[in-house]
């Protein structure tokens, strides 16, 4: 099965990004709601980097689009390396404790 997906069975990884896993930004802002996020959708291009689609965890992150009169996400997608900038993977309880999520070396 790793020959169909063509991994390099000598390595290991580290972690794996999946829906649902939830952000907080690394240079926080004032406002909370603004800081923390999850990840809503992942889509892998032929050519290039996986994309991950982001949405806020505490706020409605649509806006009207007014020349077209839909609603859409006004976060752009991310790629791996510029997610991993600009957020940090924490995990959270049902009370909402927050916890770091630790990535091994």
């Amino acid at each position: 099965m790793k020959e169909d997906l063509k991994i390099n069975a000598n390595l290991k990884p580290l972690f794996v990004l999946k829906k649902g896993m939830i952000l907080k930004r690394k240079n926080l802002d004032k406002n909370n709601e603004e800081n923390y996020f999850y990840i809503s959708g992942i889509s892998k291009r032929k050519i290039g980097d996986t994309k991950y689609a982001i949405k806020y965890l505490l706020k409605d992150s649509k806006i009207k689009d007014e020349k077209q009169g839909k609603v859409k996400n006004n976060i752009p997608e991310l790629s791996t390396t510029s997610l991993l900038e600009k957020f940090e993977i924490i995990n959270m309880d049902e009370l909402g404790n927050e916890y770091k999520f630790n990535i091994n070396k």
